[in-house]
């Protein structure tokens, strides 16, 4: 991917600094051109120039996606080895297959017990994946191959949670993050980029 996005960047980058350079000054635009026609040394030096920016470019872009996979890959490690996360899940899944599901467990009086804390836990888990995929610190496509169907089963577990505590609290953004995740999954799309010219380089 990484590799596919980097021309695009390169050239939007090049083309950006043409348009800057003639903004600034058309002359000066002009005369530099024609020291470049001129001048082979100058003409050197500017295509040494232009190929070191390509260089640093593809470095800082292969080096955030190289980051971003390995923060996602750990990740995905504490979720399979934790042993908090793994209690959490297990109980959650339990809860999720008995005949009153989660949604009971979003009640006030619920709100100290552990199966509430747990329940909480592990929902939280998979918010903050999908904050982290918004943010560009989790790898979509990795995280989207390793748990598409288990993020769009633990969803249609915790709906009726989500659902009973957005109606007692009053705020339907609780877990909304979690969901957009899931219904990337079921859509089989990623998030919306914002400006994507600016997506190319991240």
């Amino acid at each position: 991917m990484v590799g596919m996005r980097i021309v695009p960047a390169i050239l939007y980058f090049l083309l950006g600094a043409v348009v800057t350079a003639v903004l600034i000054n058309w002359s000066t635009a002009l005369s530099l051109l024609s020291i470049m026609r001129d001048h082979d040394t100058t003409t050197a030096i500017a295509t040494t120039t232009i190929l070191a920016v390509i260089v640093a470019v593809w470095g800082v872009v292969s080096q955030r996606a190289i980051a971003r996979r390995q923060l996602t890959y750990q990740q995905i490690v504490k979720f399979l080895t934790d042993k908090d996360v793994i209690d959490a899940r297990r109980k959650f899944i339990e809860i999720a297959k008995s005949n009153d599901g989660l949604s009971p467990y979003a009640a006030s009086d619920k709100e100290t017990s552990i199966e509430h804390q747990q329940i909480n836990l592990t929902m939280n888990f998979f918010e903050l994946f999908s904050i982290g995929v918004q943010k560009g610190v989790i790898d979509y496509d990795l995280f989207k191959m390793w748990n598409r169907s288990t993020v769009i089963q633990y969803w249609n577990y915790a709906r009726p949670f989500a659902t009973a505590l957005r109606t007692r609290l009053g705020n339907d953004l609780l877990f909304c993050e979690f969901e957009q995740l899931a219904n990337w999954f079921k859509a089989d799309q990623g998030p919306r980029k914002h400006g994507w010219r600016w997506s190319l380089f991240f």
